[in-house]
């Protein structure tokens, strides 16, 4: 793949430009979090995760991205979600069935409503 020439000062303002917009776009994201370690797995994450994804795009939630993984450590928990842009610390659901995935995008995430599944955890700001 060949690297874009930029010949002038304006083309690479413009490209600063773009990646700044797309940068600030992503920092700006609601991120959603299923864990998919092997007991969450075991506990049925993967319908957790389906779930979430189809919340989502149902609701045309362009600012969510929803990742899977690995183990995040509350395996009494499982399946465990962890929604991150919303309040200062990330948030952490656990025992998360079907409702509670489209309860955790529908309340939570669209209207900042508490979700009764949240769990304690303890996060440290670096």
């Amino acid at each position: 793949m060949m690297s874009e020439r930029l010949n002038s000062y304006e083309a690479l303002k413009a490209k600063h430009d773009a990646l700044q917009a797309a940068q600030d776009a992503q920092e700006s994201a609601v991120e959603v979090r299923v864990a998919m370690g092997t007991c969450a797995i075991a506990t049925g994450s993967k319908d957790v995760l389906d779930t979430i994804e189809a919340a989502v795009e149902e609701n045309g939630l362009d600012n969510v991205v929803v990742k899977s993984t690995g183990c995040m450590g509350y395996c009494y928990a499982e399946p465990t979600v962890e929604v991150a842009g919303i309040a200062v610390d990330p948030v952490m659901f656990g025992y998360v069935d079907k409702k509670i995935a489209r309860d955790i995008i529908e309340q939570y995430v669209m209207k900042q409503e508490p979700v009764d599944a949240r769990i304690e955890t303890c996060h440290v700001n670096a």
